[in-house]
């Protein structure tokens, strides 16, 4: 706290100098944002703030395209952030950790990361097994084909290898050099497990997808969750070079690619609000609790709420309250959020609210089964301005282009087209396989899918639950 007090105090004091005259408002990791007066006493709020960035952009998108179920799929060249969004909202924990055994306890935005990214390096173990992460080759040197000095290989060389990824990157800014690729994706799997260079490449990428879709499954399938009834969001550099196998793997029937991937986590800051989450514990047995009882101790909270945003500046009528009541079978020691409306008057409600979330998230319900209130919460909300996204008149056409190469799937060589994304427009229809390249991101659409660019400008694949062949 006192080392980031400091920093935001001294930020707070060059912005005003130089002649910012508006609030400075700092990213939490429950969701929203709060004042430099708050960070004094809530600084914890903002460890791994950036990560939940892109969990807010991740949501976003897929609400703007009309799933209010989403799962967002942030790969970058170190690691994977796995967030997701139900009926419209993310999940929420206060089961967290920076550094494992010192917990954060505020609530946040559910983000699950393993070490898989662009830069993960593949390796043997003991057993003999090909494995792929969490070590990585890092922004220095990087993958083997970066010419940095790198010989393992990395996702990206394997990539290169297949194809997914051509001779350059950042518009052209990073040349990539195949052959080191090659060499390296040779010396550290197909010469070690007898395959041939590309069998050798897919095994790479398709450990890492494993590692991936796993991550998603213990955030969906553990989580009483089915992935078939979400659509993938796929940002960060990586996220769009993966995003179409990982959701075949799951059974996952869209790909929603935002128009830049690799600042998509960015935009997840201009689309938040101010925000503050307040608590009461409330141990008693639910039959035996009045209405009046639990009104009482939202009353306490929402008065604290309501102060707090008042002294951060937020007009009356650009305060939004949002009620949970934590609830339990007795004898348990986790509880379950249930949502609660903006006057209580019968408690079976709020009981059976608990019984269907206890059903959707652990596949059972007890009806006879005791009910202990936990605890009783609030989400104090106060709305600013946030960013619009453009809109542009789709018109449907198919895109062609000269540009091809050789792109691997399962095994076998397919030509794909070579598409730059800024010449994409709105309405824009085609089929797999195909390579959207821009300056942030590299899009696979493998063979039998179809894309669609949607009036944001968003990449909607459409997977379909085929052989390649």
């Amino acid at each position: 706290s006192p080392v980031v007090v400091d920093y935001v105090e001294r930020l707070e004091g060059k912005l005003s100098d130089g002649g910012y005259e508006r609030d400075l408002l700092l990213l939490h990791t429950g969701g929203g944002v709060m004042t430099p007066a708050s960070v004094k006493d809530f600084a914890a709020r903002l460890a791994g703030s950036g990560i939940a960035a892109g969990a807010i952009a991740s949501r976003f998108i897929g609400n703007l395209c009309g799933y209010e179920n989403s799962i967002g799929f942030d790969m970058g060249g170190t690691s994977t952030d796995v967030s997701l969004v139900y009926e419209g909202k993310s999940r929420i924990t206060k089961d967290w950790y920076v550094e494992y055994g010192y917990p954060i306890r505020f609530p946040s935005i559910e983000v699950l990361t393993i070490g898989a990214g662009g830069g993960s390096l593949a390796w043997k173990d003991e057993g003999g097994s090909l494995r792929n992460g969490p070590q990585s080759a890092g922004a220095f040197p990087g993958p083997a084909c970066y010419k940095n000095g790198n010989e393992v290989a990395t996702n990206t060389d394997a990539n290169v290898v297949l194809g997914r990824l051509g001779s350059s990157l950042a518009g052209g800014k990073i040349q990539l050099d195949p052959a080191l690729a090659e060499t390296a994706v040779r010396k550290t799997v197909a010469e070690p497990f007898g395959m041939e260079l590309h069998e050798a490449a897919e095994a790479v990428v398709s450990v890492a997808n494993a590692n991936m879709a796993n991550a998603v499954r213990l955030l969906s399938i553990s989580r009483g969750y089915d992935p078939r009834d979400f659509a993938l969001v796929a940002f960060g550099g990586a996220g769009a070079l993966h995003g179409a196998a990982i959701a075949k793997e799951l059974s996952i029937p869209t790909v929603i690619v935002p128009p830049n991937p690799g600042v998509t986590s960015a935009l997840g800051c201009l689309l938040v609000d101010i925000q503050h989450d307040f608590s009461e514990s409330f141990m008693a047995s639910a039959a035996d609790t009045k209405p009046a009882d639990i009104e009482a101790a939202f009353s306490r909270l929402e008065a604290m709420a309501t102060e707090r945003l008042t002294h951060e500046g937020v007009a009356a009528k650009d305060i939004v309250i949002q009620r949970n009541v934590e609830m339990m079978y007795q004898g348990q020691w986790r509880s379950l959020a249930v949502a609660a409306p903006s006057k209580i008057t019968d408690i079976d409600t709020l009981i059976d609210g608990f019984h269907n979330e206890h059903k959707r998230e652990f596949n059972y319900r007890r009806d006879d089964a005791p009910v202990s209130i936990f605890r009783v919460a609030l989400t104090a909300t106060g709305m600013v301005p946030k960013a619009e996204l453009q809109t542009h008149t789709a018109k449907a056409n198919t895109p062609t282009t000269d540009a091809t190469r050789e792109v691997w799937f399962e095994g076998k060589a397919h030509t794909a087209m070579v598409l730059e994304r800024d010449d994409l427009t709105a309405g824009a229809t085609f089929d797999g396989p195909a390579i959207v390249e821009q300056f942030d991101s590299t899009v696979v659409i493998p063979p039998k899918t179809t894309a669609e660019v949607d009036t944001y400008m968003n990449i909607i694949i459409r997977v379909q639950e085929r052989n390649y062949d």
